[in-house]
């Protein structure tokens, strides 16, 4: 699976604990962002209808809402691990002078993504930004779905 065999140094080491670091927080947010989306869709049954013709509803689909949503962060937790893996990987192989990895790296981008480049790190930075973005983006579409929901059943 790692096809890089050089000596591993201790910045390398460091990259790959990061790169963990990282990866806890990333999957530790996403928990956090699909028990926010739970709590929005328990926020919203209240809003289609509480007739006893749909009171029986509500529990299976909290309930197999809640296993779908487990099974989809499981993936992702296993994807993410992987694509942070492959981060540092990428890095050793353009140190030696392999295979171009996408980047910030050749002097492009602000002084911030110049200086990441130099440490090895510009690749960890990019993918940790990407994985992150869509895990806050559901969690803040259901922070705003179960404030509309509480704001309607207000009036």
């Amino acid at each position: 699976m790692e096809d890089i065999q050089p000596r591993l140094r201790f910045r390398h080491v460091v990259g790959y604990a990061l790169a963990y670091l990282l990866w806890l927080l990333v999957i530790t947010i996403a928990l956090v962002a699909v028990l926010e989306a739970r709590n929005a869709l328990n926020a919203v049954w209240p809003l289609l209808g509480s007739g006893v013709r749909w009171g029986w509803v509500l529990r299976p689909v909290d309930r197999f809402g809640l296993v779908f949503a487990g099974i989809a962060w499981l993936v992702y937790m296993i994807f993410a691990e992987d694509w942070f893996r492959r981060a540092i990987l990428a890095v050793r192989r353009r140190e030696q002078g392999g295979i171009g990895v996408p980047g910030m790296a050749g002097g492009r981008g602000n002084w911030v993504l110049r200086r990441l480049a130099r440490l090895g790190l510009d690749v960890l930075a990019s993918r940790f930004v990407r994985a992150l973005a869509p895990v806050i983006a559901i969690w803040l579409i259901s922070l705003a779905v179960k404030w509309l929901a509480f704001e309607f059943l207000a009036r």
